[in-house]
């Protein structure tokens, strides 16, 4: 059955263009990670001779980013001595070398050269709570000029990704290669403040080209830097493969080799670009029709998946098409602006909340992403028993286009301006939401900070805390899961004692 939907599907499949644009991540090194940051701190890019000052209020700039093999040197404004090392606090064991090993006087400076690329996150030795990031990128990495230049031509406004960053990407990988390129990816979240909001997109064309790699016979090695940005990476890579080869025994295979190396949601993200790259097979012939698109691919999905959870995640991947078409008005699709969610009523139970989950995206945009305006649509249109899993989605989803500049007050007013079934709903999809848009290996800091806001009642932090502590379990290493839970003030321990059991 499987096969012969497949050769169907080809038959229908017409010319059709893939922007392959770049690679799959490969290992960027980490030095260390924030525990906790009481606002944002501007990123700094270094135009040479970068000078760290440590003032009355920590260090300036706090957050830079140099060349491989560029010098920092540090000095002090205050009247005593000076000790910038390495993280961790006291061995400074990350980068052994970054450590003059001694206090430094306050007329004096000190110098050290940065030959290891990664992220580098340091403190004073002496007043460990001043704490600082260094991002070392490989050398001539930069080109300047064309980032530049990019920041000129993109309009945050525009529905579509913004192809310049994807060129940027893709120039990085003709030029240096695979890590080059995923480094420029990290560089751009750190440095542009509307790179969250398409970095989604953009790790999905990370997954395409994998994809290009992989079908060659390479290696494919799989981390953890395959999640960010809400497993956009696995969207584009399944979407490519179910698309181009026809062979749903390779994608489900596939699918077994992510959950092995990366983990189950890592799995569930790979069936949902199955769902998605099916569904691409009937656009172009659907004339607009939603169950021209829905229904076979429901029906492929259902051939697929061996667990409930596999078919659930596959089923999104439909319904996500749908609402894609949608907001950027393709194929002849339309949202009906009297009733936006009709085609989730009339789905059958078993794919209702598969569809209002996906379906969310649509509504968001549709109250031109405005989380308030979308929850009082949503409340209007969703059936009862899919109201909160909608206000979570349109939450998390909200999330993406406001995390570098968090009005957290207001949104937890939204929040807790709603009935008391939904607004443990609306904080768990903010929380997700900083989550799965923060920055990469750093995603738990900003969602931390918003947990621990004074205007959320106990139980809201209980439950804020606790979806932060979940998703970070999936995506850190067991040692940096247990860096954060330590961080915690011990009544929201509770989720890492029972990971620790």
């Amino acid at each position: 059955m499987e096969q012969e939907m497949f050769r169907e599907r080809n038959m229908n499949l017409k010319s059709r263009h893939y922007f392959l644009s770049i690679l799959i991540p490969v290992t960027v090194i980490v030095g260390s990670w924030a525990l906790l940051h009481d606002k944002d701190e501007k990123l700094f890019l270094s135009s040479g001779n970068p000078v760290i000052e440590l003032r009355e209020d920590g260090f300036y700039p706090k957050k830079i980013t140099i060349r491989e093999g560029e010098t920092i040197t540090f000095k002090t404004t205050r009247d005593i001595y000076f000790w910038p090392a390495s993280n961790l606090h006291p061995t400074h064991t990350l980068y052994p070398e970054f450590d003059p090993a001694e206090p430094i006087s306050p007329d004096k400076k000190w110098g050290f050269q940065f030959d290891q690329v990664g992220i580098w996150e340091y403190h004073d030795h002496l007043t460990p709570y001043f704490k600082g990031t260094i991002i070392v990128l490989s050398a001539d990495f930069l080109d300047k000029n064309a980032i530049e230049s990019c920041k000129k031509e993109i309009d945050f406004n525009q529905k579509t990704t913004p192809r310049c960053w994807m060129d940027l990407v893709k120039d990085a990988y003709k030029k240096e290669g695979l890590e080059a390129a995923f480094d420029r990816f990290i560089y751009l979240y750190n440095t542009e403040p509307r790179f969250s909001a398409y970095c989604h997109d953009i790790s999905h064309t990370l997954g395409e080209a994998a994809y290009e790699i992989f079908s060659q016979k390479k290696d494919l090695t799989l981390t953890n830097k395959t999640i960010y940005c809400g497993f956009g990476f696995f969207h584009g890579f399944m979407e490519t493969l179910v698309t181009i080869t026809g062979d749903p025994l390779s994608a489900r295979e596939f699918c077994s080799y992510v959950k092995e190396q990366v983990g189950a949601n890592a799995e569930g993200a790979c069936y949902h670009g199955i769902g998605h790259g099916f569904a691409a097979t009937f656009e172009e012939t659907a004339n607009g029709d939603e169950w021209s698109v829905v229904n076979p691919t429901i029906e492929f999905c259902e051939n697929i998946a061996k667990t409930k959870e596999q078919l659930f995640r596959c089923a999104t991947g439909a319904f996500d098409s749908i609402a894609i078409y949608y907001y950027n008005n393709l194929y002849g699709f339309s949202i009906n602006e009297e009733d936006p969610l009709w085609f989730c009523r009339e789905q059958t139970a078993k794919y209702k909340k598969a569809c209002y989950l996906e379906m969310m995206t649509a509504l968001l945009w549709f109250a031109e992403y405005d989380l308030l305006k979308s929850i009082h649509l949503a409340k209007k249109h969703v059936e009862k028993d899919y109201l909160p899993i909608s206000i979570q989605a349109l939450a998390d989803n909200n999330t993406r286009y406001i995390i570098n500049n968090p009005d957290f007050e207001n949104i937890i007013y939204t929040c807790q301006a709603l009935g008391e079934n939904l607004r443990a709903s609306c904080i768990q999809g903010l929380a997700n939401g900083l989550m799965q848009f923060g920055e990469p290996e750093n995603e738990y800091v900003k969602a931390l900070t918003f947990c621990g806001n004074a205007m959320l009642t106990e139980e809201e932090k209980q439950t804020c805390f606790k979806r932060v502590l979940d998703y970070s379990q999936q995506l850190y290493s067991r040692k940096k899961y247990s860096k954060i839970c330590e961080s915690l003030e011990d009544g929201y321990k509770k989720p890492c004692k029972s990971f620790r059991d």
